[in-house]
């Protein structure tokens, strides 16, 4: 199901980390019912905010997600709005910054591998992926092909950090 990726399991552990490096730091955590990340709010510094309980995600996918953003915002104040792969399809005045590590919203189609889902819903994603990213203050990817592809997206923010998974990391630095 959504959320319980590899990927999901590295952002949890980098949290962790993150919460107890520095706990003068106050971190609000929005996930699905059932994901991984709620396992967060064990931190004393980490909040936990399930969202989409009694919408279903697709409801989230076309904007809901904003409208829960926006009234946590409202209550806690955040420095930035941090997003995974989608993020604020709306403008506001909170800096947001863009994690991507979907191929599939950044890459061009490959007809030689196709998507799981339903074209319609790729392409969905893919204008609402779109949105999300002209929306951002800055964006990290895990490689530099897929720097490349994202900023020939019109309106990609030129800020764009390549930041590769620690497991790619440790094997380049150990091979120097």
């Amino acid at each position: 199901g959504p959320g319980k990726s590899g990927a999901v399991s590295s952002f949890v552990k980098m949290i962790e980390g993150y919460c107890n490096r520095f706990p003068d730091d106050d971190l609000t955590v929005m996930c699905a019912p059932g994901s991984p990340l709620a396992k967060l709010a064990r931190l004393g510094n980490c909040h936990v905010e399930i969202v989409g309980r009694w919408l279903p995600r697709e409801a989230y996918l076309l904007g809901a997600g904003d409208i829960a953003v926006r009234r946590l915002n409202r209550a806690r104040r955040f420095d930035v709005f941090w997003t995974v792969n989608v993020g604020l399809y709306f403008p506001s005045d909170l800096p947001q910054v863009l994690t991507v590590n979907n191929a599939h919203q950044v890459y061009p189609p490959d007809p030689a591998v196709p998507h799981p889902r339903s074209r319609l819903r790729v392409l969905l994603l893919r204008g609402l992926f779109r949105r999300s990213l002209r929306l951002s203050s800055a964006v990290i990817v895990q490689t530099p092909l897929m720097k490349k592809y994202l900023q020939e997206i019109a309106g990609c923010t030129p800020h764009v950090a390549v930041v590769p998974k620690a497991v790619v990391a440790e094997q380049t630095t150990s091979e120097n």
